[in-house]
C-alpha cells in the first residue's frame, strides 16, 4: 500500500556544485559590477525596500524625502545593467524548471506543440544590512519567481516559505517534516532558487555586519 504526497510545490535549487560549465565566476563578477554602479548612482529604482534600514536610509547618500521606501518591481535591473551571462543562466534553469514540472499547459492539444516563451517581467537587487529582513509576501501576476545569492553566508539569514494551504496553518494534523507549516532554506553563495510566484515567502534577519546581496526576478511564461 503506497504512501502518497499529492500536493507538492515545485522548487529548483541550483548550487555552485552544479556549475559544470564554470559560469559562476563570470556571473559573480557581472553582478558585482552592477551592484557597484547601483550604489555609485544612488539608483533607487533598482533596489527593493529590503535594501533600507528602519529609518528608510538608502545604501547611498540620500534618504527618501517622503519617508516611504522606494519599491521598484516595475524595474528590470538585469536588463538595465546588461547582465547577459546571468540572463542566459536564468533562461537555462527556468526552462529546465518548467519542463520538469510537467506543466499541463505544455501538453494542451490546443498548443499543437508550440514552444513556450520565457519573459522576464522585472528584476531588482536586495541589499540587506544588519538587523533587516523582508516580510512575507507573494509576487502577484507572475508565473515564476527566483532569487540569486550573490553575497551570502549562513549567519546572514535564509528565506522562509509558508505552506500554501491556508487551512494547514490552523490545524495540528499532519504538521511535521512531511507537511510543515513553513520551511527555511539557507542557500550558499552562488545559489539560485526558483519557485512559483504565488508561494508566500519572506527573508530572515541579517545578523552580520556585512550586506546580504541577492538579485530577484519575476518571469511570465506564454
Amino acid at each position: 500500500m503506497p504512501f502518497n504526497l499529492y500536493f507538492p510545490t515545485p522548487f529548483l535549487e541550483v548550487t555552485p556544485e552544479d556549475d559544470t560549465d564554470n559560469l559562476l565566476q563570470d556571473i559573480q563578477k557581472e553582478i558585482e559590477e552592477c551592484v557597484s554602479q547601483v550604489k555609485s548612482n544612488d539608483d533607487f529604482e533598482s533596489l527593493s525596500d529590503a535594501s533600507y534600514d528602519e529609518n528608510f536610509e538608502t545604501i547611498g547618500h540620500r534618504k527618501s524625502t517622503s519617508g516611504i521606501p522606494f519599491t521598484a518591481f516595475s524595474n528590470n535591473v538585469i536588463q538595465k545593467y546588461s547582465l547577459r551571462k546571468f540572463t542566459e543562466y536564468i533562461q537555462t534553469h527556468v526552462q529546465k524548471y518548467v519542463n520538469t514540472t510537467q506543466w499541463s499547459l505544455l501538453t494542451d492539444p490546443a498548443r499543437e506543440g508550440s514552444p513556450y516563451s520565457i519573459s522576464m517581467s522585472d528584476s531588482w537587487l536586495n541589499i540587506t544590512r544588519k538587523g533587516n529582513y523582508h516580510n512575507f509576501h507573494i509576487h502577484a501576476h507572475h508565473s515564476i519567481s527566483g532569487v540569486y545569492y550573490h553575497k551570502m553566508n549562513p549567519n546572514m539569514g535564509g528565506i522562509t516559505f509558508r505552506n500554501p494551504n491556508p487551512i494547514m496553518s490552523n490545524m495540528m494534523f499532519p504538521e511535521g517534516p512531511i507537511s510543515p507549516n513553513m520551511i527555511t532554506m539557507v542557500p550558499e553563495e552562488g545559489s539560485l532558487i526558483i519557485f512559483p510566484s504565488w508561494l508566500e515567502h519572506g527573508t530572515q534577519k541579517n545578523n552580520t555586519d556585512e550586506e546580504r546581496i541577492t538579485l530577484s526576478f519575476n518571469i511570465n511564461i506564454f
